[in-house]
């Protein structure tokens, strides 16, 4: 049972990954908010490394879970990706080396917070609880965005479905499978309550036109027709 969960988690969180990749592409901007992303980013990098290195003092278990850090990981990468190219859009009064600047800050700190759970926290126990925490964040984050943005850009709602899926089974596993923990549950419970909040507010905003979706628009319709 804990394996199926860890499989259904890491393939709904992968179909997110892939899809805001996608969709970053083509909306020319980045689909996860910016501190959330670097908090996935450190989080993956130690994890799969970290597991990959200690691989032969775990389980068949936590043998998939790394696997599915990995190919987090490097899904993530390419998230990074988006957020480097397109990322300054959203800023337009910073010159790119600032933003660069600003993106370098943002990632120094979220490593610091990982890697200050680690020295707290056994490293199976430290990965889940920031895994919790971060999606909570994350999950106030998206909804933040999507009101700041005031339409769809960056976002759609079969990303928000992934990702509340992704993360409910994870909670399940955690939490009471793996052993009751009312601290994860709770954690859990608030990341689905905002999660269903950001999908029913992303309803409710207009999807996004870009330059390439937008009808063309004829000269003759900007002339003024003659008066009779």
């Amino acid at each position: 049972m804990e394996i199926t969960l860890r499989l259904i988690t890491g393939v709904a969180w992968a179909y997110a990954y892939w899809r805001i990749i996608i969709v970053s592409r083509q909306d020319r901007t980045y689909g996860v908010p910016l501190f959330a992303a670097a908090l996935n980013l450190s989080w993956e990098s130690i994890y799969s490394i970290g597991g990959a290195a200690r691989w032969s003092n775990y389980g068949t278990g936590v043998h998939v879970q790394i696997a599915i850090n990995w190919v987090w990981l490097f899904l993530d990468l390419g998230i990074a990706a988006t957020v480097i190219r397109y990322g300054r859009r959203e800023f337009p009064s910073m010159t790119r080396t600032s933003f660069l600047l600003m993106l370098t800050a943002i990632s120094a700190l979220a490593a610091m917070l990982q890697a200050s759970f680690l020295l707290k926290f056994p490293p199976e126990e430290a990965a889940q609880l920031t895994a919790l925490l971060q999606n909570v964040y994350m999950s106030g984050a998206y909804i933040s965005m999507a009101l700041v943005r005031a339409d769809r850009r960056g976002q759609r709602l079969d990303v928000a479905v992934a990702k509340l899926i992704g993360t409910l089974v994870a909670t399940i596993s955690v939490s009471l499978i793996g052993g009751f923990s009312s601290g994860f549950l709770v954690l859990g419970i608030s990341c689905f309550f905002l999660d269903v909040a950001y999908i029913f507010i992303l309803r409710r905003l207009p999807p996004y036109l870009n330059s390439s979706d937008r009808p063309a628009v004829s000269p003759k319709a900007d002339v003024a027709a003659p008066e009779h």
